[in-house]
């Protein structure tokens, strides 16, 4: 093993240092992949899948989702905790991160494919689940390098970009998903060919990483590799910003996660002007949240703060979930993809940066972005059971609204009790 290879793997957080080569690499890595995938995962999960279900189930669409959601998140809760801590004890010639990017892509894709072969509600969730476990084998390696490469005074910056890349690609997926919503086994086969895609063009750019195939293993045997995965204790900071990230992300999901039975049981359109509004939602908040995104990260990265522009996001998504929950009107869904969308983009450009900074010391960073990932999944996995229940108790998502704002105004809270970061 050479001494490079070894100082690498347990380098400070933010003493890399990198040549203006590798940082354009990784800034076009850290736009792109997000934007990508999420182009991919947006058509199905959005669109697609929805459809899916109505035409399967139509009486059942609702609670069929909502489940499917839930199982799936909860498959992601477990998935990105294992494939951040395997990233972490991987050796290989091509480093720790990259075959497992190429490998999840590979039954991301799959699962998009025969998703739009399915015949029935199980087949659809069994294979979105499948999706799941593919995308975090992708997603928690892909994750790792802004804490164990990327330098702390460009952190944001560069989650600035992902959140950049995340949002043009939520958007453009919504409006992309909305063309297939009469073809839809030609959409998923699409959305699955973005997948595998996007896995090829990050390994293509992601700059070099040193061999790991003559590192040590770290200790040796089962007992070893479950005590790995163990969450990190004494770090009080760290459960904030993961107890801040699930509650927005919960508050946020309640809704979105619903947009296209919003628009047609809340709001009153038909299929046809329902997907027409979702396509101006997406290109509405491909503007907004790749404005927020890419301008936040650098703004705080100047200002040497991470909390402020985070609780400035919260607020703003709060404002454009009150628009669509008091408007119920197109309108109000439009200012909820516009100021809502901005506010999301300004909490993932620098939010990400702001789970490095609070990350433990002498971590293991895979396995501990994987814990911190956990609070997206919990937060996506609670959403929907509650607002399926909110609508089957109170027949109608009218009183969801509320109940989101409020989740997202505790995330708030939550960031502000960060007492280690400015």
């Amino acid at each position: 093993m050479s001494e490079e290879v070894e100082a690498a793997l347990t380098a400070p957080s933010g003493m890399i240092d990198l040549t203006h080569s590798d940082v354009v690499r990784f800034a076009v890595m850290f736009f792109g992949f997000p934007c990508l995938w999420l182009l991919g995962s947006c058509m199905v999960s959005g669109v697609l899948m929805p459809q899916t279900l109505g035409l399967l189930d139509p009486a059942g669409k609702v609670v069929a989702i909502s489940v499917i959601n839930s199982i799936a998140a909860v498959v992601g809760l477990v998935s990105n905790v294992l494939f951040g801590g395997l990233s972490d004890r991987t050796r290989s010639r091509f480093g720790r991160r990259k075959p497992w990017v190429v490998g999840g892509s590979l039954l991301a894709a799959a699962s998009f494919v025969l998703m739009g072969m399915a015949s029935d509600v199980m087949g659809v969730g069994l294979l979105f689940c499948s999706y799941i476990v593919g995308l975090n084998m992708m997603l928690a390696p892909e994750a790792a390098p802004l804490a164990d490469r990327i330098p702390e005074r460009l952190r944001g910056t560069m989650s600035a970009l992902s959140a950049g890349g995340g949002a043009l690609g939520s958007g453009l997926g919504a409006a992309l998903g909305a063309c297939f919503i009469d073809s839809v086994a030609q959409g998923f086969a699409i959305a699955g060919a973005i997948t595998l895609f996007a896995a090829l063009f990050t390994v293509a750019v992601w700059p070099a990483d040193e061999s790991t195939a003559d590192v040590p293993p770290d200790g040796s045997g089962l007992v070893s590799l479950v005590r790995s995965f163990a969450p990190p204790r004494d770090a009080p900071d760290f459960w904030r910003a993961f107890g801040g990230r699930m509650a927005l992300f919960l508050g946020y999901t309640m809704i979105t996660g619903y947009q296209l039975y919003l628009l047609q049981d809340y709001v009153g359109l038909g299929l046809a002007e329902s997907a027409a509004v979702i396509g101006l939602m997406g290109a509405t908040s491909v503007v907004s949240s790749t404005v927020a995104g890419l301008v936040g990260g650098p703004v705080s990265d100047r200002l040497g703060r991470r909390r402020a522009p985070v609780v400035v996001s919260v607020l703003l998504v709060c404002a454009g979930l009150a628009c669509a929950w008091l408007m119920r009107s197109v309108v109000g869904m439009v200012a909820l993809a516009l100021i809502g969308g901005f506010g999301y983009g300004m909490f993932g450009s620098v939010d990400g940066a702001l789970n490095v900074d609070v990350l433990p010391r002498g971590g293991e960073v895979g396995k501990d972005l994987g814990i911190i990932n956990i609070s997206t999944s919990t937060g996506q996995a609670i959403a929907p059971l509650l607002t399926s229940t909110i609508v089957a108790v109170t027949g109608g998502y009218g009183a969801a609204f509320p109940v989101a704002i409020a989740a997202c105004m505790g995330g708030c809270a939550f960031i502000m009790s960060i007492k280690g970061v400015s």
